[in-house]
């Protein structure tokens, strides 16, 4: 079955609309007079890195710690372009406790949230983030992890490229 014969099908209008946008390409703002500060770092365009901040939470307290975060830092956490308090997440813990007598594995039900952090380049903004990560935080240990991000391209063109791919 093809696009033609059925136009119900979600990647035969997807395909449409691809095929659309290459016959008539329309004119792109610039990521510079689009939003200039969040675009710039985010494309890797600025010359300060973007960090990925990854961190694992009990579900029940995932949104308090999202919403304690959005508040502390709006400016500088979870934002990517145009959006704003952007954070992924969703994932199942595993534990082992190795202080108690018969140590058994335990499953949890937690949340792995990944948010991206607009680092001017002393670092001091990932310090902030993960001083109030530890405050508030019910945790002793806290997982985390700190990845820098390399991209070069911006979104819209790793997009057409993902779906180039595909079709």
């Amino acid at each position: 079955m093809n696009c033609r014969s059925s136009s119900k099908r979600p990647s035969c209008k997807l395909e449409r609309d691809l095929r659309h946008s290459a016959e008539y390409p329309e004119k792109v703002p610039s990521q510079a007079e689009s939003f200039p500060a969040a675009a710039s770092a985010v494309s890797g365009l600025s010359e300060y890195p973007v960090l990925k901040l990854i961190f694992f939470t009990p579900r029940t307290l995932t949104q308090s710690i999202l919403q304690h975060r959005s508040e502390k830092f709006p400016q500088e956490i979870g934002n990517i372009r145009h959006h704003q308090h952007c954070a992924i997440h969703h994932s199942k813990g595993r534990l082992s406790l190795v202080w108690k007598q018969t140590p058994t594995l335990e499953f949890m039900v937690e949340d792995r949230v990944e948010v991206l952090v607009d680092d001017k380049g002393e670092r001091a903004e990932l310090a902030a983030a993960t001083r109030e990560l530890r405050a508030v935080h019910p945790y002793e240990e806290i997982a985390y992890d700190v990845y820098r991000l390399e991209h070069r391209q911006t979104w819209r063109l790793r997009r057409s490229w993902f779906y180039r791919i595909l079709l």
